[in-house]
């Protein structure tokens, strides 16, 4: 139970400091993540096509 309440402890004040000292992130990582973000939307736009396309897309039954 204590080590509960040392962990809830600690991960509160983790996110309160980082609400006080924002982290910054460099603009080429900022880009890498942004496309990785867009080439996983292309890849999920492309297998629910091929999903339709089987028959086998979940959300059709």
């Amino acid at each position: 139970m204590m080590g509960l309440i040392t962990t809830i402890f600690a991960l509160s004040m983790f996110f309160s400091i980082n609400q006080l000292i924002p982290v910054k992130i460099s603009d080429d990582f900022n880009t890498y993540l942004r496309a990785i973000w867009q080439r996983t939307g292309y890849s999920n736009v492309k297998l629910q096509r091929v999903e339709k396309r089987l028959g086998t897309d979940r959300n059709q039954r």
